[in-house]
């Protein structure tokens, strides 16, 4: 049980984390028990209990007793999911990033976000700051429009009408050119980031698809963008693929 918390976690939240944990080391409980174990009263425990019943992560018995909800155990094959994902991609991505000499990455989707799951870095490589488990914007980096290009038509409208912040005078900040962009990475299978979030900064990615032909995450380049001009896309590219391919099917 955590006793301190520091000033900026919501203490509602820090309560229900609380719950969650008791009901996994009890399996089940009552209200009255929950209560008096955090030190909340019985109404403010029911009130988050409801909320956590909303979201499937506790359910109720006929007695009246907590347990645990199926949405955790979705949860969980996620994060294993991402585990494997960068147990597979680990060999791969040191071998393109040898290979090419830049920086090799993987991204997934993080909510509105692509999350990082697992990076390379060659000797040539420049230090670009992304770090495994640094999320950014999807519309601005490359990895991100290759996983909002495979999404629903709803996820990228709704992506789009959202305020498109600008981290760069390149960033596309307009919905309707977005959606051209998404458009266009789909129709090509690649996308790029000239300059979009960083500056100095090219990216390229490509899908990572699994057997059945799901898109799964995104395998990327970044570079310094004299390193990465227009004329070489098509051959990095063609590093990339195969390399894409491979760690898609060992998912």
């Amino acid at each position: 049980m955590v006793t301190e918390k520091p000033e900026r976690i919501v203490r509602s939240v820090a309560n229900a984390c609380d719950i969650l944990e008791l009901l996994a080391r009890s399996n089940t409980s009552r209200v009255t028990d929950l209560a008096a174990d955090v030190g909340l009263t019985k109404a403010s425990v029911y009130n988050l209990l409801t909320t956590l019943r909303e979201y499937g992560l506790v359910t109720r018995d006929d007695d009246k007793k907590y347990r645990l909800g199926p949405r955790l155990a979705y949860l969980a094959s996620a994060v294993n999911a991402t585990e494997t994902l960068s147990e597979v991609a680990g060999l791969y991505l040191r071998t393109l990033a040898e290979e090419t000499g830049e920086q090799a990455l993987v991204g997934v989707l993080d909510g509105d976000r692509v999350l990082f799951a697992a990076r390379a870095e060659s000797q040539r490589a420049v230090q670009l700051m992304v770090r495994t488990g640094q999320t950014e914007p999807l519309h601005a980096t490359a990895t991100g429009k290759v996983l909002a290009a495979w999404r629903s038509e709803a996820f990228q409208r709704s992506l789009a009408a959202h305020p498109l912040d600008a981290y760069t005078p390149r960033t596309i900040t307009d919905g309707h050119i977005l959606l051209q962009e998404l458009e266009s990475v789909r129709r090509d299978g690649y996308a790029t980031c000239r300059q979009e979030h960083q500056e100095g900064v090219s990216g390229l990615a490509v899908p990572i698809r699994t057997r059945t032909g799901d898109v799964v995450a995104a395998l990327a380049l970044a570079a310094p963008v004299e390193r990465l001009p227009e004329h070489k896309v098509a051959s990095v590219l063609a590093s990339m693929r195969p390399v894409a391919d491979r760690i898609g099917h060992g998912l």
